[in-house]
């Protein structure tokens, strides 16, 4: 299988990294949220999630992005740098992962160390750009699952798909 483009995992880790297996892909509808919680074990370290044909209800909102560690949705303390908005801390998710404005939109997010309290999280999304470094030190355990939301709770996710890729 060829690796995702635009991905930074796409060059390997680790002196070569491996192959990338798909886990799951996941048709987004329906709702205000998508959750992806099986699929993140041990087996895997670092993972590669995309999205694809992404649209929305009123085609004019923010992507954000959380993450379950322990089986526990983290909803603060998130610390991020983003190349479009510096530096912050103590946030409720990730903010600017994408924005669906009138066309079916994607993204890409790589996440490291997914074992490891200390995870780190860089994405890439049309319109906004490239936003990096998101982690949550604050909290023990490792990641178990991921959760994209619109910023507007009253707008729900209407197409697309989310994969996600175990890196071996």
């Amino acid at each position: 299988m060829g690796l995702i483009k635009g991905s930074s995992l796409s060059a390997g880790l680790s002196g070569g990294g491996g192959a990338m297996e798909l886990i799951s892909a996941t048709n987004v509808a329906g709702g205000n949220t998508v959750d992806i919680q099986s699929g993140f074990t041990s087996a895997y370290d670092n993972y590669v999630i995309t999205a694809s044909g992404i649209s929305v209800s009123n085609n004019n909102d923010n992507i954000y992005m959380r993450v379950y560690k322990g089986g526990a949705l983290l909803t603060s303390n998130y610390q991020y740098y983003s190349e479009a908005g510096g530096t912050s801390s103590n946030q409720d998710g990730f903010k600017r992962i994408c924005y669906v404005g009138g066309l079916d939109s994607g993204w890409t997010v790589d996440l490291i160390n997914a074992n490891s309290k200390f995870f780190c999280i860089n994405s890439s999304g049309y319109y906004r750009g490239i936003s990096l470094g998101m982690n949550n030190e604050a909290t023990s355990g490792v990641v178990t699952g991921i959760q994209f939301f619109c910023q507007t709770p009253s707008i729900s996710f209407t197409a697309g798909t989310v994969k996600l890729y175990g890196i071996k």
